[in-house]
């Protein structure tokens, strides 16, 4: 037996009687999971074949109407086996009685619904409840940005994104602040790589009061930190005191010669 489903998408972002195909993908999949989670499909039922199928967008707040095969044969109790208005009955009352693997596909839908959609109502047939799925609330993201100046050796420059990180010397941690610089500064830039530098720019500040990014202005080096790149030479010259004097280069020849005659040389 055939019924029919409704949902209406409802949002300011939504135009009358259109929606993207993968803005309706994004409620429609999570919804048919949904539905086959509440009750245990038959042996004969292939889970892989689509429940819900596509039969129209309506004008409005973009209604869209679905389809979808029910068997018509009762169950235990004489239940019919419709998931869809089990849902809708179960949604209506207490949301917390859906089985596990419903909630977390509606949840999922919820807080994934595209920008400018607000909520999705469900209606089906003869049932006169209308529930709605609603985009959960979002804590505003208190972020502020200022000026300011920091210093620590620069690192991994990317000349085609135009970005930077920066070890702050200061943090025992080793904390990297990602960089952003403008054309204009790339040669300062590859210039002060692995160097120890000081830049100031425009910072912005994530809620847990943590730089997250800072826009360079003006790059800088103190001084030349170069040194710190290579490892220290092994070799020194010998003092005054270590040096030998009065060679006697005629018997160094000699002794050289003898030895070299005595290895078979000619």
């Amino acid at each position: 037996m055939e019924r029919q489903l409704r949902l209406r998408i409802v949002g300011p972002g939504v135009r009358p009687g259109r929606i993207a195909v993968r803005d309706l993908q994004r409620i429609v999949q999570p919804l048919e999971q949904a539905a086959r989670a509440m009750s245990p499909a038959p042996p004969h039922q292939d889970q892989k074949q689509p429940l819900l199928f596509l039969s129209g967008i309506d004008e409005g707040s973009a209604v869209a109407e679905m389809t979808y095969e029910i068997d018509e044969q009762p169950t235990l109790l004489d239940h019919p086996q419709d998931p869809i208005q089990q849902l809708i009955h179960i949604l209506t009352r207490e949301a917390d009685e859906l089985p596990k693997n419903a909630a977390a596909a509606l949840a999922r839908m919820a807080s994934k619904l595209p920008d400018g959609i607000e909520y999705v109502e469900l209606s089906c047939g003869t049932l006169d409840a209308t529930p709605r799925i609603t985009r959960p609330e979002r804590e505003p993201r208190i972020i502020h940005r200022e000026h300011l100046s920091r210093s620590g050796r620069l690192l991994e420059v990317n000349f085609a994104k135009n970005t930077a990180k920066l070890q702050l010397q200061r943090d025992q941690r080793k904390k990297q602040v990602k960089l952003r610089f403008p054309d204009h500064l790339a040669y300062d830039m590859q210039q002060a790589t692995r160097q120890l530098v000081v830049v100031e720019g425009e910072a912005t500040f994530s809620q847990d009061d943590k730089i997250k990014t800072i826009d360079v202005e003006r790059v800088s080096m103190p001084f030349d930190d170069r040194h710190a790149l290579w490892a220290p030479k092994r070799f020194q010259w010998p003092q005054p005191e270590d040096r030998i004097d009065n060679i006697d280069y005629q018997e160094f020849l000699r002794t050289s010669r003898d030895r070299y005659d005595d290895e078979g040389g000619k």
